[in-house]
């Protein structure tokens, strides 16, 4: 409803492409995957396909949004050569657990492979802001000053790209650390998995060496010690 309410009319279209590129994501690139086609062919075209339809239906068909679309695919080509190197340079192999060992066995799908398709399918939103954002920006300079030269304009174009590259590693870095604090908080030094620990462990000793309610004092509002074992003896659950 905000995306609506501050865009307007683009942002509707906006989410309509949306759709249609999870459509393609959902129907055409999950089923390719599952039934054994080549994982880095079907990631090519189903990407090129979603970045089509989102493009074209949220920003219209245009010199501008084909300018970015084209971006947009030479982003994606070298998004696939730089992730096909950085699985094979840091020995990645995508054997994460018991799922993904299932899913291999069963579908014959190299995990290699679908890791670096992972990686693609993740860098596309990025790739469209990148690619939308500078063509509207030389666009919109041009605009401005329609005497400046290409020269200028590239120069232009490249110190906006600059500080927008600066801002999306950030946004890279805190949506990676959002997503992951989550899943892993026994991993923290003092995190809940510890501390939860160490509170199980308390309260096991204070079970074990505390007295029965009936033995609690008015006084002090504090349980007596007892030194018998938590263990319960044959004499006292015979006389039970």
């Amino acid at each position: 409803m905000l995306v609506v309410a501050v865009a307007g009319r683009k942002g509707v279209l906006s989410v309509l492409g949306l759709l249609v590129a999870t459509g393609v994501l959902a129907f055409f690139m999950i089923p390719a995957l599952l039934s054994g086609s080549h994982p880095l062919a079907v990631t090519l075209v189903g990407s090129m396909a979603m970045m089509l339809a989102a493009v074209y239906v949220a920003h219209g068909v245009s010199i501008r949004t084909t300018t970015a679309l084209l971006g947009t695919v030479a982003g994606i080509v070298l998004t696939v050569l730089l992730a096909l190197w950085g699985t094979d340079a840091a020995h990645l192999t995508g054997d994460v657990d018991e799922t993904a060992r299932l899913l291999a066995s069963r579908t014959h799908i190299d995990l290699q492979t679908l890791l670096t398709c992972g990686m693609v399918i993740a860098g596309l939103g990025v790739l469209n802001d990148v690619t939308i954002t500078q063509a509207s920006s030389v666009w919109e300079l041009h605009a401005a000053n329609p005497l400046l030269s290409r020269t200028r304009l590239f120069t232009g174009g490249m110190r906006i790209g600059r500080d927008h590259i600066a801002s999306t590693v950030y946004t890279l870095a805190f949506a990676y650390a959002g997503t992951a604090l989550p899943t892993h908080p026994g991993r923290l030094p003092h995190g809940p998995g510890r501390a939860g620990h160490h509170a199980s462990g308390r309260s096991l000793r204070r079970s074990c060496t505390s007295s029965p309610p009936s033995a609690w004092s008015w006084r002090s509002r504090r349980p007596r010690r007892s030194r018998r074992p938590c263990a319960v003896s044959p004499r006292s659950s015979t006389n039970s």
